[in-house]
């Protein structure tokens, strides 16, 4: 009675075939077979997968066929044939189950290598449920379509709505610690999200191994992005919204490489739009452009909406990637749509594309400084390449390697600009940028500093459609650029973006996202980044100061200075003791004034000009 139950429903091992079976008596039938039975498996493999790690398959269908759903033997087979034909799976035991009045059906098979497979049916209501776990590093994305096709839920076609719905999830278990570097790399986004979660709809659309990645597309319907049905309506013709608009109610379409989210549909716009506009908006005359990966093509689509670009330099590395994106990814580096631009932004004629090693390309060109009258020199580089936080060697290399970074400098025109994707926002917790995941990223700004730009400054956009609000990092070579063009106003980013902007063939802007209002979002960098830079080990003076006011410093109210003071015929006295350096009446004097960079900038030229003093200077400010 120790677990509260009666010497009835004890239940006992049964030493000839391994199984716990009950003993109690009743109407159920069970079954078990003995699949293969022989013991002398290779202990050295067994030894190798003796890690508490796995992967587990969960699937739930609903709408199949019942007399499918009511047979022992064929849903037997079916186990067979998903595990042992099609994963090389081999099971040792079979054991079966039916329940006496509901109908349901219980099949299992368990392998010597810590393998299970169970289906459990309700023929009543057309549900099956899978359950498969595969110990160490088995992956069972490769059975998802067999079960789809075993079960009749791949019936249905792009112009059909059809009556079975599957969801299934594949999850990491157990304690992933002991794994080497690369096989985390395996458990990256795209096994949390969105193979580990429940969802209506979702598909790999295809994937393919590069020379040097692996490359995965799906498509997925999430719920706070529509549902199964709204999809299968815009599929239809029935004249509803949904059909009538059926670009609204399409899954988002997400990439992935060796696992990582490269980028999705839903944040096309908002991600691409953020890293090429700012700069080149930023930048008097852009034109002649270089962007480095990008192998979507979506980068290189931004640039082209511009009427300064004469050359668009794309140096990608993977060439499969490239074309796979062509096949697979093709609005991504569609054109069509603008006006005086070819259908395929690959075939313009401004596009000039190189499938080589950027680092290898920029130092072959720029190792040494070019004279400015070159014609080889960019206005804008730009770096959609590796986030700082990955996990791959190369890296580390990408934001370390000081010959790579000089060549980029040498690169720039005089008043030329980089812009570069730094992966991840911080969080108000995280360490200082040297420290922690984000160390390749601290490295990656005192390199800049140490080669001479200028200006630095960063940004973050929250709708790129990552896990996290996405930063970027812009230097300049020349004094003005950040400090005038970056601070524009509002109005006059939208007089730019239609006066530079190459429009549809309807007329309309190529934008859906970027605009003068989102523009003031970026020119300033975020408190999180203030935090984040005092942080530093040694605290930065200007964290000391604060902003040009020390709280350290006493101030004298000004109430108690008037009432100090007395006057004789002619003169004044103030009989007031006060500390050495104290403020006085600093709550009258001081208020809050708000200018557009630009503004001051007008006002110390005109100061200047008149002889007046410069009260606008940096050191007024400092």
């Amino acid at each position: 009675d120790l677990f509260g139950g009666s010497k009835d429903m004890i239940q006992s091992t049964s030493k000839s075939n391994g199984w716990i079976q009950n003993t109690e008596a009743d109407e159920d039938e069970d079954e078990m077979d003995v699949v293969d039975d022989d013991e002398d498996e290779d202990d050295e493999d067994e030894e190798e997968e003796d890690r508490p790690v796995g992967n587990h398959l969960l699937v739930d269908i609903h709408g199949v066929d019942r007399g499918l759903l009511e047979s022992e033997e064929k849903l037997k087979d079916i186990i067979l044939q998903l595990v042992e034909e099609k994963h090389d799976f081999h099971l040792k035991y079979v054991y079966s189950h039916r329940a006496p009045r509901g109908g349901n059906v219980l099949i299992g098979g368990v392998s010597k290598r810590k393998h299970h497979v169970w289906l459990h049916s309700w023929p009543d209501e057309g549900v099956v449920t899978l359950d498969m776990f595969g110990a160490r590093s088995s992956n069972f994305f490769t059975i998802v379509p067999e079960v789809e096709r075993v079960f009749g839920a791949t019936a249905q076609n792009k112009t059909e709505a059809s009556d079975t719905t599957i969801r299934w999830a594949h999850k990491p278990r157990g304690f992933h610690d002991s794994l080497s570097e690369a096989e985390k790399n395996e458990l990256a986004d795209l096994h949390w999200f969105p193979a580990g979660v429940m969802l209506d709809y979702k598909k790999e659309v295809a994937s393919t191994q590069s020379p040097f990645q692996q490359i995965s597309i799906w498509d997925v319907m999430t719920p706070d992005r529509g549902t199964l049905g709204s999809y299968q309506r815009s599929l239809s013709n029935d004249h509803s919204y949904e059909s009538l608009h059926p670009e609204l109610f399409e899954p988002d379409r997400i990439v992935f490489l060796d696992g990582l989210l490269q980028s999705r549909r839903v944040g096309d716009a908002a991600y691409h739009e953020a890293l090429v506009h700012p700069t080149l908006f930023a930048h008097p005359n852009p034109r002649r452009v270089a962007i480095i990966g990008g192998g979507e093509g979506a980068t290189l689509r931004e640039v082209l909406k511009h009427n300064t670009v004469e050359e668009v330099v794309m140096i990608e590395i993977d060439e499969v990637m490239v074309n796979f994106s062509r096949e697979f990814l093709s609005e991504w580096s569609n054109c069509s749509d603008l006006a005086g631009r070819a259908d395929s932004c690959f075939e313009d004629p401004r596009t000039t594309l190189y499938c080589e090693d950027a680092f290898r390309w920029f130092k072959d060109h720029f190792s040494k400084p070019l004279s400015q009258e070159s014609g080889e020199l960019f206005d804008v580089i730009i770096m959609d390449a590796l986030d700082p936080q990955g996990l791959q060697d190369i890296v580390e290399a990408l934001y370390t390697d000081d010959e790579f970074y000089q060549a980029l400098f040498n690169g720039l025109s005089s008043d030329g600009i980089l812009i570069s994707q730094v992966g991840e926002g911080s969080w108000s917790d995280d360490p200082f940028y040297a420290l922690g995941e984000d160390r390749h990223y601290g490295s990656f700004l005192k390199g800049l500093k140490s080669l001479g730009f200028y200006k630095i400054t960063n940004y973050i956009e929250g709708g790129c459609g990552f896990f996290s609000p996405w930063g970027f990092v812009v230097a300049s070579k020349q004094q003005n650029t950040l400090e005038d063009l970056w601070f524009q106003n509002e109005a006059l980013i939208n007089l730019k973006i239609r006066q530079r902007l190459v429009p549809t063939k309807q007329g309309d802007s190529p934008l859906f996202f970027f605009d003068g209002a989102t523009m003031q979002t970026y020119q300033y960098p975020t408190r999180i980044d203030e935090l984040l830079h005092c942080r530093n080990p040694v605290m930065p003076k200007n964290c000391r100061l604060g902003h040009g006011y020390d709280p350290s410093v006493g101030n004298v109210p000004l109430p108690e200075v008037l009432k100090s003071v007395q006057r004789d015929d002619e003169n004044f006295c103030l009989h007031l003791n006060t500390p050495a350096d104290s403020y006085v009446g600093l709550e009258a004097l001081v208020h809050s004034v708000f200018m557009e960079p630009a503004t001051i900038q007008v006002l110390a030229k005109s100061n200047k000009q008149s002889g007046a003093i410069d009260i606008w200077s940096e050191a007024a400010f400092s």
